[in-house]
């Protein structure tokens, strides 16, 4: 190609991406389908147009998506979001692995009605099943639940709020109990927990030949479920800055024995938290430290608590529906999405009970722990829960059923749903 012509292909290409920022700059963030529907927009009836809309999973829970989230529901009535929750087909284009959801948009109207979200069990590849599946959510809510999925409700309100937090779980209980989290545990972990983020330094530092070498640092640098097995874990390696002078040996040195996971893989993950034998740095665990000190409670014993918090059953389920749902089995806990999760309040807690916690920790810390798909038929689980549910008032019986019912999620298994997965429809528990 000339440099002229290439020139001028950049100018239009350019042209285009003004163009959309003017007309629609919250929409242009979601890149091509952001692009596509802008210029579809235009040309939409502007009483009783429809429209539908492909967009990455990930936008119904990351920030960066927000305002397209906010924006849609101002413009259009979102009649539906469709998901799929099947391992063998999380998408909806022929271009893509990532996971998708389809939404079917009209012009807005005068009185609002709630949003549906589809839930997909086994999203169909021929176009007669895709068929099949449309008619039967047009044909109305039990002829679609006895063979495709769930149906779920998302409130106008809550769609003008940009909460889309409903297609994080197949299972409406499950969902239901999670959401149900921060009325018993009534603070969060960013307003009492700092992370330090040390992933990008990770990756610039090179691994020790000699851990005795000058700036070597004690690093938990993977997340491999055969090596993080137990509460407590050794160090994987020992990493230095790649020259001495370098500004990274004084932020490794910075390091504490509290590590919380930020990449994960749903079917095999054990620990969401965990302590390192010794203070060290951590590449796909992020460094987490409590904000301020605890009266009359060593930083040892707090630590030790607040990693069997994090890894009971609420806090668990706390942060896979507050994840960034790229890939469902495949998540990234950010920063953000760990910041969003409940936790009891920290400085409300009798020094009793974090000593009762951390001696549960003590008695449980190097015995095996089974994959999140088996938590509750886990030992190790079964006692952190009993521990945190009577330490921090948490219901037990919620904790039970979440516990058991994540046994069935696609995203946690990574199998398709079951055929006739028990309903968990006693209202007793909510």
């Amino acid at each position: 190609m000339k440099k002229k012509e290439q020139s001028e292909i950049e100018k239009k290409l350019r042209g285009r991406e003004e163009y959309f920022r003017k007309i629609n700059p919250a929409m242009t963030k979601q890149g091509n389908s952001g692009g596509f529907f802008t210029l579809a927009d235009k040309y939409i009836d502007p009483k009783i147009g429809k429209a539908g809309l492909v967009m990455s999973l990930s936008s119904a829970s990351n920030s960066f998506s927000k305002a397209t989230r906010l924006w849609l529901p101002k413009h259009f009535h979102i009649q539906y979001i469709v998901v799929s929750y099947d391992p063998k087909r999380i998408f909806f284009s022929g271009n893509t692995r990532v996971g998708e959801m389809l939404l079917v948009l009209q012009r807005k109207k005068k009185t609002p009605t709630p949003t549906k979200v589809i839930k997909l069990t086994a999203n169909p590849v021929h176009e007669s099943d895709a068929h099949l599946v449309a008619d039967a959510i047009l044909s109305g809510e039990e002829k679609f639940l006895s063979q495709y999925g769930e149906v779920d409700l998302i409130q106008p309100e809550e769609m003008k709020k940009g909460d889309w937090s409903a297609t994080q779980f197949l299972s409406n209980d499950l969902y239901r109990i999670a959401l149900q989290i921060p009325k018993h545990w009534t603070s969060t972990f960013e307003k009492q927990i700092k992370i330090k983020t040390l992933g990008g330094f990770i990756r610039d530092v090179k691994k020790c030949k000699h851990p005795g070498e000058m700036y070597a640092t004690p690093c938990l640098r993977y997340h491999d479920t055969n090596h993080c097995k137990t509460l407590e874990v050794k160090p994987d390696c020992h990493v230095k800055p790649k020259e001495m002078n370098s500004r990274y040996a004084h932020v490794l040195q910075k390091t504490s024995r509290l590590k919380i996971a930020w990449l994960v893989h749903l079917p095999t993950i054990k620990n969401f938290a965990c302590r390192t034998t010794v203070p060290s740095a951590g590449s796909s665990w992020s460094t987490a430290e409590v904000a301020k000190k605890i009266t009359n409670v060593d930083k040892e014993t707090v630590e030790k608590a607040v990693c069997l918090i994090l890894n009971s059953t609420p806090a668990k389920l706390g942060a896979i529906l507050a994840r960034i749902n790229k890939k469902p089995s495949y998540p990234r806990l950010s920063v953000s999405s760990w910041n969003r999760v409940a936790m009891p309040l920290l400085y409300g807690m009798r020094p009793s009970a974090f000593r009762a916690l951390a001696k549960v920790y003590d008695e449980w810390k190097s015995e095996k722990r089974k994959r999140l798909p088996e938590a509750h038929t886990c030992s190790v689980q079964l006692a952190i829960d009993n521990a945190v549910c009577r330490h921090t008032g948490y219901p037990y019986d919620l904790c039970v059923e979440a516990r058991r019912m994540l046994s069935y999620e696609p995203m946690v298994t990574g199998k398709r749903y079951k055929t006739n997965p028990p309903r968990e429809t006693d209202q007793k528990l909510f």
